[in-house]
């Protein structure tokens, strides 16, 4: 399934990159460690490993840290949006999100639309979060 979100982020990333980056897809509801190594052992196979990888959540984040690591691949930049513990042990740049403030923000945004009625209106309320960068 393909949410409104997940597709924004993907044509968000495809603008920045100019069109020159690749998207792989990690199916929802799988093996999330298995599905990673798969691709990237494929990649590795046909000699396509990317020079640097974004990947869109932790667990495939650090599944290919897993991954790289196991292969002694060290040349290659990864990077991560959410941060998982274990994600210190591995050379990357994780974007930690800020949960709590994201979920008080949306509790505050429903009782607003309860409260406003039929004159509240959609809006962007973006919340920064932090860049952490891990080096071994």
């Amino acid at each position: 399934m393909n949410l409104p979100s997940e597709h924004q982020r993907e044509q968000a990333f495809i603008e920045v990159s100019g069109g020159s980056g690749k998207l792989f897809r990690i199916p929802w509801g799988e093996d999330v460690e298995q599905e990673t190594n798969s691709l990237l052992q494929r990649l590795w196979e046909e000699k396509a490993l990317p020079a640097k990888i974004l990947c869109c959540n932790g667990p495939i984040g650090l599944a290919t840290a897993h991954y790289l690591e196991s292969r002694g691949r060290k040349d290659i930049d990864l990077a991560v949006i959410d941060f998982l513990p274990d994600m210190v042990k591995y050379p990357m740049i994780v974007y930690q999100q800020p949960m709590e403030e994201m979920a008080k923000k949306a509790y505050q945004r429903l009782i607003a639309q309860n409260n406003q009625g039929e004159l509240w209106q959609p809006r962007n309320y973006p919340v920064h979060g932090e860049i952490l960068q891990f080096n071994r």
